[in-house]
C-alpha cells in the first residue's frame, strides 16, 4: 500500500473511519474503491471524554487531511427502525427510549434509509459525539446498519438474511419481497451461538434453509461462522467490509 505521504496533498481520495467498542479503523480509497492505505488504533474512545477523543483523532494523519468524501461509521448497541411515516425529529429520543435506556448525556441521531422508507434511531456517547464532531463538523455519522442497508446488503428477490458481524455481536436484518422483516441484534460467545441464532430467526419468520440466502459481512474473516452455517443452509456467502 502507498505510504500517506504519496497522497497528502491530493483529495482525489476518499477516507472511511469506521468505530468500534474497542477501537476505530482508518481506510483511505483511490478513485477506483482499492484501499490504499488502513490502520487500526486500540483505544475504547465510547468511553472518554471531548477533550481525550479529540487528542487521540488529531494525534492520527488522516484526520488532518483533505479528503473528496469521508464517511464515519459507528456501531453502536442501541438502536431503532421505524416506518418513515411514523418519524418525528423533536420525538426522536423518546422513540428510542422505549427500547432502550438511554443515558440522558447520550446525543441521539438518526439515519434515512430511503430505499426501505424508513429511519435507524441511534444513540452516541456524548463525549464521543462532541469530539468527533471537533473533528469533522460536516460529516454525518452513520450507524452499521445502516451501513449495512444502504451500502452492504445484497439485492436478491429470495429471502435473505443479512448480518453485520462484530466482536461478540451480531446485527440481522431479514429481506423478504425487497421489504424489511426484522431488525435485531444478538449477542454471541461461541460459533455454535452465531449458528443458533441464524436458525431461530429463519424458524421465527417461516424462512426455508433451501432458499433463504445467507450473507455474512465481517471486517476480521470468520471462516468457522460461513463452514457451520453451511452445514444448515444452501447458500452462504461472506464479505470483507473494509473493501466496502
Amino acid at each position: 500500500m502507498e505510504s500517506l505521504s504519496e497522497f497528502k496533498n491530493n483529495n482525489a481520495y476518499d477516507l472511511s473511519v469506521r468505530f468500534s467498542s474497542d477501537g476505530f479503523s482508518l481506510f483511505v480509497y483511490n478513485e477506483n474503491g482499492s484501499v490504499l492505505s488502513s490502520k487500526t488504533v486500540l483505544s475504547s474512545l465510547f468511553r472518554l471524554t471531548e477533550r481525550e477523543v479529540l487528542a487521540i483523532l488529531l494525534a492520527e494523519t488522516e484526520t488532518k487531511l483533505e479528503f473528496k468524501k469521508t464517511r464515519i461509521i459507528c456501531e453502536f448497541d442501541d438502536f431503532t427502525i421505524i416506518p418513515a411515516v411514523f418519524f418525528k425529529a423533536e420525538q426522536r429520543r423518546s422513540m428510542l427510549a422505549f427500547e432502550h435506556d438511554l443515558d440522558r448525556t447520550d446525543s441521539v441521531l438518526f439515519n434515512k434509509l430511503p430505499a426501505f422508507d424508513a429511519i435507524n434511531i441511534f444513540s452516541v456517547p456524548e463525549g464521543f459525539y462532541r469530539g468527533i464532531k471537533q473533528v469533522f463538523p460536516l460529516i454525518a455519522i452513520e450507524h452499521q446498519v445502516s451501513f449495512l442497508l444502504t451500502d452492504l446488503a445484497k439485492k436478491t428477490s429470495d429471502d435473505s438474511l443479512q448480518i453485520y458481524v462484530r466482536s461478540k455481536m451480531m446485527d440481522i436484518v431479514a429481506i423478504s419481497d425487497m421489504k424489511l422483516k426484522l431488525v435485531n441484534r444478538f449477542q454471541f460467545f461461541t460459533p455454535e451461538d452465531f449458528i443458533y441464532h441464524c436458525l431461530h430467526v429463519m424458524e421465527l419468520l417461516s424462512l426455508h434453509p433451501d432458499t433463504c440466502h445467507i450473507f455474512l459481512f465481517q471486517s476480521v474473516p470468520n471462516p468457522e461462522l460461513k463452514n457451520l452455517l453451511s452445514k444448515y443452509v444452501q447458500f452462504c456467502t461472506t464479505a470483507d467490509i473494509s473493501r466496502a
